[in-house]
């Protein structure tokens, strides 16, 4: 069975036809029903409706949990039930492993490196409802991007070369347009308020680093780019990112491709949109990246965009060795008390390294292993009695954090589900009961 498109589903009615789980909360918000809650009750979660009602104060979440848990098998059931109440979504999928989603719904997912399209990941200033904004966020993306290349932070110069080049080009930004902007500039001399600081020459790392860039193959001209406006907003979009991941290109191919989506829903008249980033650890070998994706994080919600960033843990987040010892050391300490808040110690330590945990007001656990059971509870303000309680999840139930809210919750998939997206299903062979992920 497949469904081709939302027009499909008619009624919540229909919809719990097709996949039992889709029902009323019981308020005025629709929400995909997710579980059943330890406290009693069904669970539903549709982050857009608690932002617009004042219960959170950004739809972002985070998703952790050891392998084998249920992380994958939860998000790919939410995204699913999420798109059948109109709510599109994009994953970065860096296992190959969210084909089927895309396929059920009638989607094939994009193998990035086999469709050997670059991507631009500016916004288009021309026409732009904000054009200051657009301009500050191509500034932003520009000198991620470069920095990411040059292996620092481009210099003072460099930067209002950057500036300048950017503000010369109103229709149709691309990294082959700032080339060639900033070529005339360095051929100039720059402009006459820089005389006397700068000389011809000075932008030749720059303009080596962007013709490495425009050969790679990464950066695609503004007409040539993927056309996402034929598919965003309107599928469950799967870029199939298995082919790089692990080599040096891929976080800034996602990062690229962030920046083009962003540029597609500030730019376009599109619904609310879910990005899920698989593996989300990966992106930090970077602090050019750490940083860049920090601001990406915070500025979303402002545009219609719920994140969810997966990973095994949460110390995978940490700036560096130093950070990792100083949680290790506080989860040794079995004396320390967290249920007086968060520790601001420990996120101000973990945000070295990610700008992104603040910015996050839905965290969802699934089991951990002991030191990082205590780590999130140390930062995200648990008392010192859940973190024994995380260590012994049984699969498929996660602890949730929406707000001030905290809810044990049993996750459970359709029979349709299962054999989708558990990947126990060979085990369980057909006909078997659908069961918590």
């Amino acid at each position: 069975m497949k469904l081709n498109a939302i027009a499909d589903i008619e009624s919540t009615t229909a919809l719990s036809l097709w996949l039992p789980g889709f029902c009323e909360t019981g308020s005025q918000n629709v929400a995909p029903i997710l579980g059943a809650s330890r406290f009693g009750g069904r669970f539903g979660f549709n982050p857009f409706e608690l932002y617009r009602d004042g219960v959170i104060s950004n739809p972002n979440a985070f998703v952790f949990g050891q392998v084998g848990k249920g992380k994958s098998a939860l998000l790919k059931s939410y995204l699913a039930r999420m798109f059948l109440l109109g709510y599109p979504s994009v994953v970065f999928d860096p296992k190959g492993e969210y084909g089927a989603l895309a396929r059920f719904f009638g989607f094939d997912p994009i193998d990035y490196l086999a469709s050997k399209r670059g991507v631009n990941p500016f916004v288009e200033v021309e026409g732009a409802p904000n054009g200051l904004l657009a301009r500050e966020l191509n500034s932003e993306m520009a000198t991620y991007v470069i920095s990411v290349a040059l292996g620092r932070r481009p210099t003072e110069i460099e930067h209002l070369a950057i500036s300048e080049a950017l503000n010369e080009i109103t229709r149709g930004v691309d990294f082959f347009k700032l080339r060639s902007c900033l070529e005339k500039i360095d051929r100039s001399g720059g402009p006459t308020t820089w005389r006397g600081s700068y000389s011809i020459g000075s932008l030749a790392s720059l303009l080596a680093v962007l013709d490495s860039l425009i050969e790679s193959g990464l950066v695609a001209q503004s007409e040539s780019s993927f056309d996402l406006g034929k598919v965003l907003g309107k599928s469950i979009l799967v870029f199939d990112l298995s082919g790089l991941f692990g080599s040096g290109r891929y976080p800034l191919v996602v990062a690229l491709l962030l920046g083009a989506l962003r540029a597609h829903k500030m730019t376009r008249d599109l619904p609310p949109l879910i990005i899920a980033i698989d593996e989300i650890w990966a992106l930090m070998s970077d602090s050019n990246i750490a940083s860049w994706l920090g601001s990406y994080w915070k500025l979303s919600r402002g545009i219609g965009i719920a994140n969810i960033g997966v990973s095994h843990r949460l110390s995978d987040f940490s700036g560096g060795d130093d950070v990792g010892a100083h949680l290790k050391s506080q989860s040794l300490n079995s004396s320390t008390n967290y249920s007086n808040g968060p520790n601001r110690t420990v996120i101000s330590e973990i945000n070295r390294g990610l700008g992104m945990i603040n910015d996050t007001e839905t965290i969802v656990s699934f089991a951990l292993e002991v030191d990082e059971a205590h780590h999130l509870c140390s930062a995200f303000g648990f008392s010192l009695e859940v973190a024994p309680l995380l260590r012994q999840l049984r699969k498929g139930s996660a602890l949730w954090k929406i707000g001030e809210r905290n809810l044990l919750v049993d996750h459970y998939l359709t029979s349709i589900e299962t054999a989708l997206f558990n990947t126990d299903a060979p085990l369980l062979g057909r006909g078997a009961r659908a069961r918590p992920n």
